[in-house]
């Protein structure tokens, strides 16, 4: 038996809080990382199927799923623009990546398998963390890439997503990680022994609080060595070579697919498109209503499924007032807004938004429903704003030809 493996059984056999100090006292933390080494969101059809290769590969070593003709991983999570694909880059070469899928219409991909009712009805946004792979000669020096990777997805999730929570399903080989290193926290039906989403492995599932996570990793790090301490590694400072999206107003997601994209890995290298459920057709064409979008649904779906009627959703992290009571803003549409209160609000009245440093508004607004339970509301606007117009017009322009945007 190698030293490593006879480590680890050793270690497995303590209890769980020794192990989990003895990890953090061993971590290692590079302070410096090479200038060949960044880190950004995938936005080009050649990243993202370098991206979808390193994951097949690591996902087929690990028998998560049968070898694809393809030699890429292409699930219908990565079609949607709720769904961020982070990228680890050596030069120009992709060498890992992690994907984020929001939860939207499709759901996410845990919600077959656990439980996450009670964090919906709190009105929580959370995200999946999926699809996690390092190219195999990369993998040898874990720190290298793997934990600026996770520094990487932690501040994009906290700044540019604006989550409540993330969920992982992990091998349970792997919780002690997860649990131990990064805080998570596991699920109440934690463990399934059958994970579909992994080709039927067993599967644990984990939660990240995003905002208890920070004074956590404060607790847990902040007397260690700067060597050990992972507290200073991913609450307080940046990370090195790290490119994140910028931002003219405070949205949450960053869409990259183009029709070409969609067709190329979703119609022309699988068969995703073509296996969708009715139902998810149906939201598949109300999230790209664009008519350069609504061209290839044609050809694909033949016209058989009608798309709702109804513009985008944009998923944003803004403040305002209703009737000069404050308000969280979680989405967006041409329509109308997704709000948050800490008290009950009247049955109509006017709205003003914050946008950056300045205020636009008010609008006439009525609410169309509320669930006292977890604040949030739907509000109905007076569709004619020709400032409220303008700004719709902008976010629909990025998500229909998300290749003219700025990184």
């Amino acid at each position: 038996m190698s030293r490593r493996r006879l480590l680890r059984k050793i270690n497995s056999c303590l209890p769980k809080a020794l192990r989990h100090r003895l990890m953090r006292r061993m971590i290692k933390v590079d302070q410096i990382y090479p200038p060949e080494l960044s880190f950004r969101l995938a936005k080009t059809q050649e990243e993202l199927e370098a991206a979808y290769k390193i994951l097949h590969d690591s996902y087929v070593e690990m028998k998560y799923m049968p070898p694809d003709p393809t030699g890429m991983r292409l699930i219908k999570y990565f079609a949607l623009p709720t769904t961020s694909t982070l990228i680890a880059l050596w030069k120009d070469e992709v060498v890992g990546t992690m994907s984020i899928i929001r939860q939207s219409p499709f759901g996410l991909p845990m919600d077959q398998n656990f439980d996450l009712t009670n964090y919906y009805q709190l009105g929580w946004q959370v995200a999946e963390v999926s699809s996690l792979a390092i190219k195999r000669e990369f993998r040898q020096d874990r720190g290298r890439v793997f934990l600026p990777l996770c520094k990487f997805f932690y501040d994009y999730a906290r700044f540019y997503m604006n989550l409540d929570a993330v969920v992982i399903a992990v091998n349970p080989t792997w919780v002690d990680f997860y649990e131990g290193l990064l805080n998570f926290q596991p699920l109440p039906d934690q463990v399934v022994e059958t994970y579909g989403f992994a080709n039927g492995a067993p599967a644990s599932g984990l939660i990240l609080p995003l905002k208890q996570s920070e004074k956590d990793f404060k607790s847990r790090y902040s007397h260690l060595h700067r060597d050990n301490n992972l507290y200073e590694f991913f609450v307080p400072r940046g990370l090195q070579n790290a490119q994140f999206p910028e931002r003219w107003i405070n949205k949450s997601l960053d869409p990259v697919m183009t029709p070409k994209m969609l067709e190329y890995f979703f119609a022309e290298k699988s068969s995703v498109l073509k296996d969708l459920e009715p139902r998810e057709v149906q939201f598949m064409r109300s999230l790209y209503p664009h008519s350069r979008f609504q061209n290839l649904w044609n050809r694909v779906f033949k016209n058989s499924i009608p798309t709702y009627n109804r513009g985008p959703r944009f998923v944003v992290a803004l403040c305002g007032e209703f009737n000069r009571q404050s308000i969280d803003i979680i989405n967006i549409s041409r329509r109308g807004l997704l709000i948050r209160t800490d008290a009950p609000i009247p049955s109509t009245g006017k709205v003003t938004i914050q946008i950056g440093e300045r205020m636009i508004g008010p609008f006439f607004a009525r609410i169309a429903w509320s669930d006292t339970s977890s604040g949030m509301s739907g509000v109905d606007l007076e569709p004619s704003d020709l400032q409220w117009s303008d700004l719709i017009d902008r976010l629909e322009e990025e998500l229909h030809h998300p290749e003219k945007k700025v990184a």
